[in-house]
């Protein structure tokens, strides 16, 4: 399915595009548009390709054919990782990982400035664990993990802010405190949204776009259709039910 949102504010567009490694195509035929300060989720299976996609957007991977292009220029982007990506072996304070985020700018091998701590403290205290910035990152819990990250990426200032199995290793509750985090951050910040996840029902009350990965196939459409029965039935071949539980949908 071809996404089409066209608007002054286009900020990505994806061409007939083929990704993956070689000439082994992971996945083809790829269209689709992103505006300004949407919110994007690319939803699949571990092996699924999302990550290849991933990777293909923000430039790290060449399409094999096709183009994407930045109509306003290619923006700044804040990438949250998966936590198990980021090496502890270095005892780093949560204060000291958010102030990585600033080596694009200050340089990594000049000295650390008093406003550069600042920063770091205001982006911990945003994301709700400003009282842990000198704890060691490797002390925290998984959620408290998850927002040292998130405020490394805030802090310099991404126009679109990536998100990279975000919510793995979490607790329901953990679950919903990130994606609610997410929501305030990006209206906070005016940014562009754009994550890798495995869980439809993650994000299936966050995203306004999806874009669903399965079996080299693609399919991207707003959220109001992907959450019905007949798409998702018609997509994965089996039967599956959206339900609404406390306002929320929930895929069965």
């Amino acid at each position: 399915m071809k996404g089409v949102f066209m608007s002054d504010s286009l900020m990505l567009r994806v061409r007939d595009v083929a990704a993956g490694y070689g000439r082994h195509r992971v996945l083809e035929h790829l269209n689709f548009e992103v505006e300004a300060h949407d919110y994007l989720a690319l939803v699949g299976s571990n092996g699924s390709g999302k990550t290849t996609l991933l990777r293909t957007i923000l430039g790290l991977l060449a399409p094999l054919e096709g183009q994407i292009e930045w109509p306003q220029g290619k923006p700044h982007f804040g990438y949250v990782p998966q936590v198990v990506s980021v090496d502890e072996i270095f005892p780093l304070t949560a204060s000291e990982i958010v102030q990585m985020g600033l080596f694009g700018r200050i340089g990594a091998l000049r000295r650390v400035q008093k406003s550069h701590v600042e920063k770091a403290q205001s982006a911990l205290e945003e994301v709700g664990i400003g009282h842990l910035s000198k704890k060691l990152f490797r002390e925290l819990s998984g959620g408290q993990k998850q927002r040292t990250l998130i405020a490394r990426a805030l802090v310099a200032d991404p126009q679109i802010l990536v998100l990279d199995e975000h919510t793995n290793n979490l607790d329901i509750a953990g679950e919903k405190a990130i994606m609610n985090l997410i929501d305030e951050v990006r209206l906070r910040h005016n940014v562009a949204v754009l994550m890798v996840t495995h869980s439809l029902n993650a994000v299936a009350n966050h995203a306004k776009h999806i874009g669903i990965i399965r079996d080299g196939r693609f399919d991207f459409a707003p959220v109001e259709t992907v959450m019905h029965n007949e798409y998702l039935t018609h997509f994965y071949g089996v039967s599956m039910q959206v339900i609404e539980v406390g306002g929320r949908k929930v895929v069965l």
